[in-house]
């Protein structure tokens, strides 16, 4: 079994001050911190993907190209307001 950092048997480097009691070894908190840092960018690059999909679909699906036409169609060739 091979020593961890944060393992009994733990050895701080030569010329390093003594662990105060309490205290996590240097390293351990980063190491804490990042993980959840990276989990949530992930998470976040998965909803962005997931809306740029639903986008993408909804940008390009035939029915709302059609309606998109004919509503620049209707506004364009619309009979003009008649003026008593």
């Amino acid at each position: 079994m091979s020593a961890t950092p944060a393992g009994p048997a733990y050895q701080p480097a030569a010329g390093t001050a003594p662990a105060q009691p309490g205290r996590e070894p240097p390293g351990v908190t980063e190491r804490l911190i990042t993980m959840p840092a990276i989990l949530a960018l992930v998470v976040i690059a998965l909803l962005a993907l997931a809306v740029v999909a639903i986008a993408v679909h909804v940008l390009f699906s035939p029915w709302l190209l059609l309606a998109a036409v004919a509503l620049l169609v209707w506004v364009r060739f619309r009979p003009g307001r008649s003026r008593p």
